[in-house]
């Protein structure tokens, strides 16, 4: 199964993909303005490392939104 998993809960906004319990791909920023463009294009590059999503799991918090 593959998971997009979106952190959003701290200044460092995280993106990683799993497939099943191995995660594949992360990446992370410190986010002050515009964390919303820097994530789209994270997510846009996390899915396109896999042929299907299965789920999304997203932590939520003040963070950078």
């Amino acid at each position: 199964m593959n998971f997009l998993l979106i952190d959003t809960a701290t200044p460092v906004t995280g993106v990683a993909v799993f497939q099943g319990e191995n995660c594949i791909w992360w990446d992370s920023n410190r986010q002050v303005y515009e964390a919303d463009a820097w994530l789209g294009k994270k997510v846009q590059e996390g899915l396109s490392r896999i042929g299907h999503l299965d789920g999304v799991g997203v932590s939520i918090g003040p963070g950078a939104f």
